[in-house]
């Protein structure tokens, strides 16, 4: 069974992110690790949300209790998305690096979510999104397969 590091935004309501993406990954033989970068009633696109944004700290420190417990070697592949802030994209490329430090066969799909239908991405959040592509190149799998 290959084990998949997923993460991206969670809702209570509906099916984004991670709970849109453990079905079907669980369902295709995969066990799902979800990582939440956002906790919110539901998607966005309804125009009014509640939650809170992940400390880019916490998904750090997450992963380290994963690593402190020795599994992180068994991590297969990591799946990153939804960002909540900017900042969480550096913690996500040091969490790639980590993981592929344990496991060099380890795989970065990359789904660059870089804003809401209808309204405007921050150019600082877009460029933190779509740097997992230009500076770690393994993403390029991203959607691709």
């Amino acid at each position: 069974m290959k084990n998949i590091l997923a993460i991206q935004s969670h809702v209570v309501f509906g099916h984004a992110g991670n709970s849109a993406a453990e079905f079907p990954m669980r369902r295709l033989g995969a066990n799902v690790w979800p990582l939440n970068t956002v906790q919110f009633s539901n998607h966005t696109q309804y125009g009014k949300w509640t939650g809170c944004v992940m400390p880019p700290s916490h998904l750090t420190e997450i992963v380290q209790g994963i690593a402190d417990i020795g599994q992180l070697a068994h991590c297969d592949a990591v799946l990153s998305g939804y960002l909540g802030s900017a900042e969480q994209g550096e913690h996500i490329l040091g969490i790639v690096r980590q993981v592929k430090a344990a496991n060099p066969q380890a795989k970065y799909f990359c789904d660059p979510v870089m804003g809401i239908r209808k309204r405007a991405v921050s150019w600082r959040l877009a460029s933190q999104s779509s740097m997992c592509v230009m500076r770690y190149p393994p993403a390029i799998l991203s959607r691709l397969t």
